[in-house]
């Protein structure tokens, strides 16, 4: 878990460790970095001495379709100057996880514990949640104090809903990690983060968490762009077309002599440049060296051959393409 503090060192949004040197946190908590905010990783209690990261951000990266208005793509990266030696989070990349109306997820955060605002622990909190549908959530209409209000047009399809009896996210939560239990390996991976909703624990209206797994190709793509630890979190490994430096970064394992990852290696070269050549060796395939020069098509009569298939007539006699006679081992 990290937190992303303010510039006088107070925790104001959640955020989660997905590589050594990289923070997942949400886009509205842009503000907090861009006035002298910092990061700390591995906190649990703000009143005593923990074991813990502190780091500066030195480059952020928001994401490109960030909408404040939409409130979609609520994502941001924070690259730290330093590596942390905490344990990072996997993040889910299956877009029907979570599927079955109420499974259970677990956010975590040091925001409010009351639906005021003005209560805060010292202590990193952890509450389970149950996972609702994007089409039940959109329904979710009641009243915040004497108004009435709807999510009607205001769930898309970049949001991932949760709601349980008095039980929810709230102020400074911002940017904090939902968290699915894989069924099979029962290891935490984070599929939301805390991203907006109808005030604090109403139980007419969900947490309304940005999805990971709509943001999953962006944030993996610009980790593995940016960051100095990326391949101890990701497949940084380039796909066939995409450029690359050496065979170990591509998927088909095999990265070309022009720079590009493809399914074969690149045809051999020739050893002699403009069509020069001292054997047939030199020259690309279906070539032949005749005459100190690459040609197509075999060896002309009288040329030196090592075999008939080198010659046009098929025929190689003591070392030379001949125009008759029986065919002779050079």
């Amino acid at each position: 878990m990290a937190s992303i503090l303010n510039a006088d060192g107070i925790p104001q949004c959640g955020g989660t460790l997905i590589a050594p040197d990289v923070v997942l946190t949400a886009a509205h908590c842009l503000y907090l970095i861009s006035n002298g905010g910092s990061v700390e990783v591995g906190r649990y209690d703000y009143g005593s001495a923990d074991n813990f990261d502190a780091f500066k951000v030195v480059e952020w990266k928001r994401h490109p379709y960030f909408s404040m208005s939409e409130k979609t793509n609520d994502f941001l990266l924070l690259f730290l100057d330093a590596a942390s030696e905490f344990p990072f989070v996997a993040l889910n990349s299956n877009a029907n996880v979570p599927s079955t109306p109420g499974e259970s997820l677990h956010i975590a955060g040091w925001g409010s514990i009351d639906a005021s605002g003005t209560k805060y622990p010292y202590i990193l909190q952890e509450v389970e949640v149950k996972y609702m549908p994007n089409e039940e959530c959109e329904n979710s209409m009641g009243f915040i104090g004497r108004a009435s209000r709807s999510y009607h047009g205001q769930i898309h399809e970049e949001h991932l809903c949760a709601i349980d009896f008095n039980e929810d996210s709230c102020y400074g939560d911002s940017g904090g990690p939902l968290v699915w239990q894989d069924g099979k390996s029962r290891n935490p991976v984070q599929v939301g983060l805390v991203s907006w909703g109808f005030a604090c624990s109403n139980n007419n209206f969900p947490g309304v968490y940005a999805r990971v797994s709509g943001a999953y190709d962006w944030i993996k793509d610009t980790v593995c762009e940016r960051s100095a630890y990326a391949d101890k979190a990701f497949d940084c490994r380039k796909k066939d077309g995409e450029q690359c430096l050496s065979d170990v970064g591509c998927f088909s394992s095999f990265c070309g002599v022009e720079g590009i990852c493809r399914d074969a290696p690149s045809p051999a070269p020739s050893v002699i440049k403009d069509g020069k050549c001292d054997t047939t060796k030199d020259c690309p395939v279906n070539q032949t060296c005749d005459k100190k020069n690459c040609r197509a098509g075999g060896l002309l009569n009288g040329s030196a051959c090592s075999g008939r298939k080198e010659c046009l007539s098929k025929r190689c006699t003591r070392g030379f393409c001949a125009r008759t006679g029986k065919n002779r081992k050079a």
